[in-house]
């Protein structure tokens, strides 16, 4: 498939994967600690900016803002480190995830806020804790300055994306629209398994370069009741949808 130049610029990407047994491999808080700082140090070292992340027992969600070679990299490097560490631990053979990473286009312009929330609710929404606040390795933290210290958020980009001046603004009115999200029963609502979120123009452009037969366009309502659309795919192709554009 030849690189289409161009239409992925208006898109953040979105790793998602998860683990063959769905509450083991970061079951304990030891464990994903050692994950974030492993992304941390990744991302630092590929000059990939981060603009949020979710670190769950069986699975973990990763936002970046980079072109589709370097998410594909940090994916790549990231999860076989994971998985080879633990192997060392559990002394297991094979990789530790459940087929390969999902990695989604995730339109910027208008629905960066909510993607940043979804990922932020996904502790509660699993059930693990009722405030994402209580739940420390994930992007919540950052992004709502409760820590300050070896971050992995580019606070930049941040706030590039988001229009706003400065970091602190933005976290503050992150943190009202999260609160907003609190007790709602929408929660589970983001299509984490699409390869590509958006409005109808944008989602239609990734959509033309699939066979009809091969695509499925629903429209849904994404975290906070923000209309969308989520295009699907069978896997295999639409890998290597992302990987081109």
């Amino acid at each position: 498939m030849r690189r289409k130049r161009g239409i992925g610029e208006g898109f953040c990407r979105l790793i998602h994967r998860k683990a063959l047994d769905s509450a083991g491999i970061f079951r304990f808080e030891m464990s994903r600690k050692e994950a974030r700082e492993l992304l941390r140090l990744t991302a630092l070292r590929q000059k990939i900016s981060i603009l949020n992340y979710c670190i769950l027992p069986g699975e973990m969600i990763i936002l970046a803002d980079a072109s589709s070679e370097k998410t594909a990299s940090l994916a790549r490097s990231f999860f076989a480190i994971i998985s080879k560490m633990h192997n060392i631990r559990k002394h297991h053979e094979g990789s530790c995830w459940k087929g390969r990473p999902n990695i989604a286009l995730i339109q910027k312009n208008g629905f960066l806020p909510a993607s940043l929330s979804a990922i932020d609710m996904l502790p509660v929404a699993r059930k693990f804790v009722r405030h994402p606040s209580e739940w420390e390795c994930s992007g919540f933290q950052e992004l709502a300055e409760i820590r300050r210290r070896y971050g992995i958020i580019d606070r930049k980009s941040i706030c590039r994306l988001s229009g706003f001046e400065n970091y602190t603004d933005f976290s503050k009115q992150h943190l009202s629209q999260v609160e907003s999200l609190l007790g709602k029963d929408d929660l589970n609502s983001f299509p984490f398994d699409a390869i590509a979120v958006g409005d109808n123009r944008e989602i239609m452009k990734i959509a033309h370069l699939l066979p009809r037969k091969l695509r499925e366009i629903r429209k849904c309502k994404i975290t906070g009741g923000l209309d969308a659309e989520a295009l699907f795919v069978s896997k295999r192709r639409g890998d290597a949808v992302i990987r081109n554009i």
